[in-house]
């Protein structure tokens, strides 16, 4: 088979939705699939705009950064070109998209399906259901995708999906339309990623990182530590990621609270394997429970002790104080009660951490969740 990944994120390097696409399409290429990765939007400037790491060849729709108006009037005939260069004579052709349908989407399928390639979208969200305040372009963009997603399914190949919510909702759409669930994968189960033990000290160190958009309940975490740190003092807390004013606001009148920014991922890697606790927030938001939490994978392979909140499809993986700490989303008492949970039953902690590393090898592997991608390709 050919494969061609079509994503609206950075790669290689990026965030969680970057990695997804990498771990699928480097185990493609490894097992003798020619892969390649189209960045349709234009990358933030983190990664080269065109390259090829571990066997799969990545490129930006454009090479060069061009005015906003100027790249969608160029899109699609920058699209034709691509397409039409990447297809592959006497094997399969695959699409496969990360993310919705939208104006930006809509004309890769066209185009690709003109080319002969077979189409699969890999949807992680319902934006329908995002809370958030948007700009008046993604507003627009949310209320086409809202539009044309029940019409143009139906040209798709087949849909991969992260979550049971999102399985239901599309199987209701058209049950004709083969669909695979596959969730999240720890990218720390490969020697990808160094699997360094950090020498303790005396602190006991919670880490969050992520997003900090609404539905990460951000400051359920902050309200808990804070009153935490109160009772033990050697509490610290790390948030990982770019956070906003608010965030900063709230954890500026606490020293042990601190906000790293974006980090690579070499430094990301060793504050995650350097914590106690490993802290996964989300409200319990309709948005909040259509997706899956991505770093909850990771967090379970690093062989720590998990903090979840118990949405989405999490408690269908984690048995409460067997595998992780899982809590009421949006109650910060019952994150404080899990923190003292972990102070109360110190000696049961690492068998918990162990129980909850062996479920992320059965569920989040990234080798059994990329072999069910390619078995689903190939039989489309």
């Amino acid at each position: 088979m050919n494969i061609v990944f079509s994503i609206n994120v950075p790669y290689p390097e990026g965030m969680a939705g970057s990695m997804r696409v990498k771990l699928f399409a480097e185990y493609l290429a490894e097992k003798g699939h020619p892969t390649s990765v189209l960045i349709t939007n234009r990358d933030n400037g983190q990664n080269e705009s065109s390259g090829i790491e571990r066997n799969v060849k990545y490129r930006n729709l454009f090479l060069t950064r061009l005015p906003y108006l100027v790249h969608l009037l160029l899109y699609p005939f920058q699209s034709f070109i691509f397409f039409a260069t990447s297809k592959k004579k006497n094997t399969k052709n695959i699409l496969i998209i990360y993310g919705d349908i939208d104006f930006l989407t809509l004309p890769i399928i066209v185009i690709a399906r003109f080319f002969g390639f077979k189409v699969v979208i890999d949807i992680v969200e319902d934006r329908s259901l995002q809370s958030e305040e948007l700009s008046l372009k993604a507003k627009l963009n949310l209320r086409l995708s809202e539009f044309i997603m029940p019409l143009t399914i139906k040209s798709v190949h087949g849909i991969i999906v992260i979550s049971s919510y999102l399985k239901n909702k599309f199987e209701a759409i058209d049950n004709k339309i083969p669909i695979t669930l596959i969730p999240v994968s720890a990218a720390n189960l490969l020697s990808l990623v160094p699997h360094e033990r950090i020498k303790k000290n005396k602190t006991t160190h919670l880490v969050y990182s992520g997003s900090f958009g609404v539905k990460d309940g951000i400051q359920f975490l902050i309200d808990a530590f804070n009153k935490a740190s109160n009772k033990y003092p050697s509490l610290r807390l790390t948030l990982i990621g770019t956070a906003n004013e608010d965030i900063y606001k709230l954890t500026s009148s606490n020293k042990n609270i601190t906000v790293t920014g974006y980090l690579v991922d070499f430094e990301y890697w060793k504050i995650l394997y350097s914590a106690d606790i490993l802290c996964m927030t989300r409200i319990n938001s309709p948005f909040a429970n259509a997706g899956f939490p991505f770093k909850l994978g990771e967090y379970l392979a690093a062989e720590k002790v998990v903090i979840a909140t118990n949405v989405s499809d999490v408690g269908l993986y984690l048995e409460n104080k067997k595998d992780a700490l899982l809590i009421e989303p949006s109650n910060s008492l019952a994150l404080g009660d899990a923190i003292d949970y972990y102070f109360e039953n110190i000696d049961r902690m690492p068998n918990l951490a162990r129980n909850g590393f062996h479920k992320s090898k059965q569920f989040f592997n990234p080798l059994i969740n990329s072999k069910i991608l390619e078995r689903f390709v190939e039989q489309i």
